[in-house]
């Protein structure tokens, strides 16, 4: 059996478009982000900002309509990989799950002072605050852990009969 996959050069430059529109949003997403933290390059945002839309321009000429939901909400999202997450140890996913929960919170926190939603931003509050103390509950099973398998690797020592002699 021969199989042929065929790529039109419209095909290939709608991937190229969409490459380049993942990258140049999580480009200025992060140097938004950076900024409202204090650092960032707020002299790069008005580029940054053309140059997404100049390749969403560019990608609805070609394709005649506007670039896929997907591709914005995949390029901008943070959170951890649910497939990684699979193949990991269960002290592992769960450490990395409450992250995503401080994360999250944080987030949502950020966005909510910027448009001065209070309520918003006590609702990521609770939800940072909520991770992190499941961060530390997550933290001390496993020290608990830990200190279980120590105890199971140091073996009492057990004193060594004394033999006797067996006749004179």
């Amino acid at each position: 059996m021969h199989v042929v996959t065929e790529n039109s050069p419209e095909t290939l430059r709608e991937r190229e478009l969409l490459n380049r529109l993942t990258w140049a949003l999580r480009e200025l997403t992060a140097n938004l982000m950076r900024i409202s933290r204090g650092a960032g390059k707020p002299v790069s945002v008005v580029v940054q900002s053309a140059e997404v839309v100049s390749i969403v321009r560019e990608y609805e000429d070609l394709t005649g309509h506007g670039a896929p939901v997907e591709t914005v909400s995949e390029a901008l999202s943070v959170r951890v990989d649910w497939e990684v997450l699979f193949n990991l140890p269960e002290d592992e996913r769960k450490r990395r799950r409450v992250n995503e929960r401080v994360i999250a919170g944080a987030l949502q926190v950020a966005a909510s002072r910027l448009l001065d939603q209070k309520t918003h931003a006590t609702r990521g509050d609770d939800e940072m605050f909520e991770g992190m103390q499941r961060i530390q509950e997550v933290r001390e099973e496993r020290i608990k852990a830990r200190q279980a398998a120590v105890r199971l690797q140091k073996k009492p020592k057990t004193a060594a009969k004394k033999k006797t002699p067996i006749g004179p």
